[in-house]
């Protein structure tokens, strides 16, 4: 075997084995976009509809334990520990992705719950200085938390269609991300076949 051929023959051989590797590299490029695209997609409803669900979950409880609180004529200091626990969530909430119709109702829901605070300031207020009639304070109090468990079913309603929304577009984004997958595999296959000719071919050309 004259020298000019093994030296064909060894570049050949370089030349298979960088094929392989760019199409295993490629392939592999093709799984992790796969693989991003849907981990981006579970991380959107966990953290922008499971949470947020969780959270108005959390708000109702917090709502009805002030309810009951009024009803029974608890102390401020228990009222400002709920009033604490509700803000937090309030935080919590704000922070994730908020569509317009979440944003309108979170807005009322923020407003209704300010007013409902300032009421209840003033009830301790004069609770304090005054005799007052408890019938008509629950009443009126009763009336700003109804208002507010309507904001908080409202936003939960939203939820719902949110994450069938969200999980309709995964599915579209995971069929699209596929076909273009089914794609980008095809062209690397045609394109390893036409570098494995043009090997093969210099390997006949040489012998």
């Amino acid at each position: 075997m004259s020298k000019k051929r093994i030296i064909a023959n060894r570049i050949n051989i370089v030349l298979v084995f960088i094929a392989i590797v760019l199409l295993i590299l490629g392939a592999n490029r093709i799984d992790n976009s796969q693989f991003k695209t849907a981990h981006k997609d579970v991380v959107s409803v966990f953290n922008d509809r499971v949470l947020a669900q969780n959270y108005i979950y959390k708000l109702n409880n917090l709502i009805h334990e002030k309810e009951q609180l009024f009803l029974k004529r608890g102390t401020q200091a228990a009222s400002e520990n709920i009033n604490k626990e509700i803000e937090t969530l309030i935080i919590l909430f704000s922070e994730t992705e908020l569509t317009n119709n979440e944003t309108q109702s979170f807005e009322n829901f923020k407003n209704n719950y300010t007013d409902l605070k300032s009421k209840e300031t003033e009830y301790f207020k004069n609770s304090y200085n005054q005799p007052i009639d408890e019938n008509i304070i629950n009443i009126a109090l009763e009336e700003d938390i109804n208002i507010i468990q309507t904001d908080l079913d409202n936003l939960a309603l939203i939820q719902v269609s949110e994450i069938r929304t969200t999980v309709l577009d995964a599915q579209k984004s995971l069929s699209e991300n596929e076909l273009k997958s089914s794609i980008e595999t095809y062209f690397l296959l045609g394109i390893g076949i036409i570098v494995l000719v043009i090997i093969f071919y210099r390997i006949n050309k040489y012998e």
